[in-house]
C-alpha cells in the first residue's frame, strides 16, 4: 500500500488501505500446525542452532523471534531459518546468525506443604517462546515511506451501526501498519 498523508483521500477512510462498508472481508493464509511454541532446552548466546519443545512445519526461508528471558524486552532475537530437522520427535531450527543474549528453558520441581496438602509438588516450567513470523497472505505498507514517515498501511471495517460489515481474518502477515 503506497501513500502519505498529502495523498489525495477518501472522505471518512483517507488512503493506504483497503476499506469496507456494508460488505465482508475475508483474508486467510495456510493454517500453520503452530504459530508459536516454546524452546525445549537453554540457548546460549553465539549459537545457530535451537530446539523447540515440539514437532512443527516451519520450512527454511521463514522468519521467527525468540522472546526474552531476562529482564529486558529489547532481548528479542528475530531470525531467518536455514536447516529444519524434523527426524526426531522435536524440531531442530538452524539460523541464519547466532544468537546474542542467552534464551532459558528448564523446570524445577518443588515439594512441601501448602498448609492443607502435606506432600504436594508442583513443577514450575520457564520456557522462551519462539514465534513464526512468516505468512504466505501479507498486507503491507510501502518499503520506501512507511517506516520513515510513520505512515503504514492499514485496513478499515465502517458500519454505520447496523452490523452490516464482516472481517474474518486468519494466518495472516501485516508489515509497515498502523
Amino acid at each position: 500500500m503506497h501513500g502519505t498523508r498529502e495523498s489525495a483521500q477518501l472522505p471518512i477512510y483517507g488512503n493506504k488501505g483497503i476499506f469496507v462498508r456494508y460488505g465482508t472481508i475475508d483474508m486467510h493464509g495456510v493454517v500453520r500446525d503452530y504459530t508459536w511454541t516454546e524452546l525445549a532446552t537453554t540457548v546460549l548466546p553465539n549459537k545457530n542452532q535451537i530446539t523447540l519443545n515440539v514437532k512443527t512445519d516451519w520450512q527454511v526461508g521463514e522468519e521467527i523471534v525468540i522472546a526474552p528471558t531476562d529482564f529486558h524486552v529489547d532481548h528479542a532475537e528475530a531470525f531467518k531459518i536455514t536447516g529444519v530437522d524434523n527426524s526426531g520427535t522435536k524440531t531442530v531450527l538452524t539460523l541464519n546468525t547466532t544468537t546474542v543474549y542467552k534464551h532459558y528453558s528448564g523446570s524445577k520441581t518443588y515439594t512441601g506443604s501448602n498448609g492443607v496438602n502435606p506432600d504436594m509438588t508442583k513443577t514450575l516450567e520457564m520456557r522462551a517462546e519462539v514465534g513464526l513470523l512468516t505468512r504466505n497472505v501479507v498486507f503491507k505498507g510501502a518499503d520506501d515511506d512507511s517506516v520513515a514517515n510513520r505512515y503504514g498501511a492499514h485496513i478499515m471495517l465502517h458500519s454505520p451501526g447496523d452490523e452490516s460489515v464482516i472481517g474474518r481474518f486468519s494466518y495472516i502477515e501485516l508489515k509497515q501498519v498502523g
